[in-house]
């Protein structure tokens, strides 16, 4: 993980050795950005965030949410676990292999049932018009630079991925396939991402994800991370806790704007600011870290400038969230036994230190 805070995970060791830490914190290892559509040696414009001081509280109101999110579903991972330690054991091979196909086919269904139902939306402006005019040339080659449309040098076919037309007319496209259709890792990318760059009038508000597709995402997407984490296979928690995360905070951002256009207000809210909230106020609400956790969302995303916001939103995740209990990992180290040795106490002391010559 080449991140350019890596300093900073190493000051607590550092600390204890006596270290100097202060070339470390200075030291910039390069920057990694696993949940970008485009790298920043193509792109700098790509981690443009932004916010507002009046938009602080409903950052913390967004971490207290993360952090009731978080606990309700660790409470029914739980129940969950508890189930398969009874019925599913770790002992039963064959019955372990059959809940993970399960699993399998009932994600497959799911998804491909929400994209069957999904709406049609018109392709955005630039694309439908340089589409019908282009095979697959690159965008600089027919879009004006003063217009740059999406991710620098890609091709028309390429940005038509980011659109499937599914069971669309010619033109339009599946609002739910957007989001259901890709790997999890690149509906992260979209949620985040997506609309970033073409910020032209022509093109304003054209990538506003579907409100209904927004929570059915969230919905469906939080009740199989329920099921599926702890199954009888290598699962991950990260991706598929910031993606459902970054779709509540898309949802948020865009009841912001819309009371905000209500009362005539000027400012430029910016839904890309809210997914990454949103993000990390989901995954403290859910392991309950605090620094990793505001580098690993930061670096990835490429959202330095939200720096302030995630450590609000993510402290405050975290102290709703420990209020019901721990945190996931923690949750699943008690409920399976495992040996674990607590992190050692330093306010403590040796009995021996105040004893004296005789005692």
């Amino acid at each position: 993980f080449l991140a350019t805070c890596s300093g900073v995970l190493t000051v607590h060791w550092l600390n204890q050795l006596k270290w100097d830490s202060g070339d470390f914190l200075l030291a910039r290892f390069g920057t990694h950005r696993d949940f970008g559509l485009f790298t920043d040696d193509q792109a700098n414009y790509s981690n443009a965030f932004w916010w507002y001081v009046w938009e602080v509280p409903i950052f913390i109101l967004m971490g207290a949410a993360g952090g009731l999110m978080g606990a309700t579903f660790i409470a029914l991972n739980m129940r969950l676990t508890h189930w398969r330690q009874r019925y599913i054991p770790t002992s039963s091979g064959n019955r372990r292999l059959v809940e993970v196909l399960v699993v399998v086919l009932v994600t497959c269904i799911v998804c491909f049932s929400a994209t069957a139902a999904s709406p049609c939306s018109p392709l955005p402006p630039l694309l439908a018009r340089y589409r019908a005019n282009a095979t697959n040339t690159t965008l600089p080659d027919v879009i004006d630079p003063q217009n740059r449309y999406e991710y620098d040098e890609r091709t028309l076919a390429d940005i038509e991925d980011f659109y499937p037309q599914w069971m669309c007319a010619e033109g339009m496209y599946s609002t739910h396939g957007q989001l259901f259709l890709s790997p999890l890792s690149h509906t992260l990318k979209y949620l985040i991402h997506l609309g970033e760059v073409a910020k032209t009038q022509e093109d304003e508000g054209v990538h506003t994800f579907h409100v209904g597709s927004l929570l059915s995402f969230l919905l469906l997407i939080f009740g199989l991370m329920t099921w599926t984490y702890g199954v009888g296979a290598p699962t991950g928690l990260f991706v598929p806790t910031l993606a459902v995360g970054a779709a509540f905070g898309q949802l948020v951002g865009r009841g912001v704007m819309y009371l905000a256009e209500r009362d005539h207000l000027s400012e430029n809210i910016d839904l890309h600011t809210y997914a990454v909230v949103g993000a990390a106020a989901m995954l403290g609400g859910t392991t309950r870290m605090t620094i990793s956790i505001t580098l690993l969302v930061m670096e990835t995303t490429g959202a330095m400038e939200l720096i302030i916001p995630l450590m609000l939103t993510i402290f405050t995740a975290k102290l709703v969230g420990d209020r019901f209990g721990h945190g996931i990992y923690d949750a699943h180290i008690v409920i399976r036994g495992t040996p674990f040795l607590e992190e050692h106490d330093e306010t403590g002391f040796p009995i021996a230190d105040k004893l004296q010559t005789g005692e």
